[in-house]
């Protein structure tokens, strides 16, 4: 796989045409790291063989299943050559998908990253700890809207994030890959 830089912009105004950078491959524990704090997850600005895509589960949730495959494609060992130019634009909208508000959608997301969390457990366990951190981010950010939420319509689908933190607990306490204001808010929300 290759992938450049992605330049965000606000309108077309903003492209410039520069494409300096360096390009190399990176090294596995480079790519699981970067994977982990959040780049590299989409599938733009990314050139694929095909064959890469032959023994891959594509999740029936919507909402971050982009992560989900990526995450699969890195811990079957597929390695990435990234160039720092930024070759792809990328146009921010307020409306798109990415800025969902609360929904029976919205909870799509929870099982993908619960799912990467898995498989990392199962394939590569030295990340799984970073892999814990975003399941932890992605129930914290849901519990924290359906708080804020007076209909209490989603009570119910927030049920399994409670208990995924509450099973987790002990597990999140330990870890040294997720921030203490991280565990405070999860205390928090259990309490």
């Amino acid at each position: 796989m290759v992938a450049c830089y992605v330049q965000r912009i606000f309108s077309e105004k903003d492209i410039t045409t520069s494409s300096q950078g360096d390009t190399r491959v990176l090294t596995f524990d480079e790519l699981m790291r970067r994977f982990f704090k959040y780049e590299f997850w989409g599938f733009p600005a990314k050139l694929y063989r095909k064959a890469i895509f032959k023994s891959l589960n594509f999740p029936k949730s919507t909402l971050s299943e982009d992560y989900y495959v990526m995450a699969q494609l890195f811990t079957n060992g597929c390695t990435l050559a990234y160039s720092s130019a930024p070759l792809y634009y990328y146009e921010y909208h307020e409306g798109s998908l990415s800025h969902l508000k609360l929904s029976k959608r919205a909870f799509e997301e929870f099982d993908n990253v619960k799912a990467v969390y898995e498989l990392t457990q199962a394939k590569v366990s030295q990340y799984a700890a970073m892999a814990l951190s975003n399941v932890v981010e992605t129930c914290i950010k849901l519990l924290s809207m359906v708080h804020r939420d007076s209909s209490q319509e989603f009570s119910v689908l927030a049920t399994p994030l409670s208990q995924f933190l509450k099973s987790h607990l002990w597990e999140i306490m330990r870890s040294n890959k997720i921030y203490w204001k991280l565990k405070i808010m999860v205390i928090k929300v259990l309490i």
